[in-house]
């Protein structure tokens, strides 16, 4: 585990997973990262498994329903917390 977490609330965001997984991680900074879905409809959620089938930094959480990004946002802090992350970004 590393200090440092960024927090990414997702919906139906299929096309920019990887997008955004490739820019966050073309940098020197070493993090770990959350994604917290709102239960997608666009395969959201695939793309999201199969990163974390190819890295160990990467958790999720899955929302059974569409909760709001101010919900995922609180969901994804106390994950964090509770995970002991020193530094968190959102």
């Amino acid at each position: 585990m590393n200090n440092i977490i960024i927090i990414v609330p997702t919906l139906n965001e299929k096309e920019n997973i990887d997008i955004l997984f490739n820019k966050l991680t073309a940098t020197n900074i070493v993090f770990d990262l959350l994604f917290i879905d709102d239960n997608s409809t666009d395969g959201t959620q695939e793309e999201i498994k199969q990163l974390i089938k190819e890295n160990q930094n990467i958790n999720c959480i899955f929302r059974p329903k569409r909760m709001g990004i101010g919900s995922a946002h609180k969901d994804g802090l106390i994950w964090s917390y509770k995970k002991n992350y020193k530094i968190i970004i959102t």
